[in-house]
């Protein structure tokens, strides 16, 4: 059974993090606040959830040693790649969050799950139940044949 859960629930640890711009292209990303950087997974990919839509984000650290998203995607293959539509700055420009704008950044399940929400807003999360690691792998597993 999913259960539900809004942004404002004492079980969401909310973070405020920084849209700032990636290098030459000036591609919009997110960068997150040192203190919440441990909890994200760097070098693996999390649930981003955009407005409701779950997507697939890669966790990197920067030239500069801070902990970036620069991307949301399809699936986990495009997320690993790069390739395809990036839906974080698709979401960036239709809630009008330019570079320099904070963005709130919310840990659903820590290491997993997150969200990007525009500061003021609230929003509900969907909150799956946690498959044992063994039926989390062969589901992955699925997932990749497939794409």
């Amino acid at each position: 059974m999913t259960e539900r859960v809004s942004s404002d629930n004492s079980s969401i640890h909310t973070v405020r993090a920084t849209v700032t711009s990636a290098g030459a292209t000036g591609r919009p990303r997110v960068e997150v606040p040192t203190e919440a950087a441990d909890s994200l997974p760097v070098g693996e990919q999390i649930t981003l959830v955009l407005d409701g839509d779950d997507q697939h984000a890669p966790v990197v650290r920067s030239i500069a040693d801070s902990v970036e998203i620069r991307g949301a995607y399809d699936s986990r293959k495009l997320a690993a790649a790069a390739e395809g539509e990036n839906r974080l700055v698709e979401w960036l420009e239709e809630v009008g969050l330019p570079v320099g704008r904070s963005v709130l950044l919310d840990e659903i399940q820590v290491g997993e799950r997150y969200a990007l929400r525009e500061p003021g807003e609230t929003a509900v999360y969907r909150v799956p139940d946690r498959p044992r690691s063994s039926l989390r792998e062969i589901a992955e597993s699925l997932e990749s044949d497939r794409e």
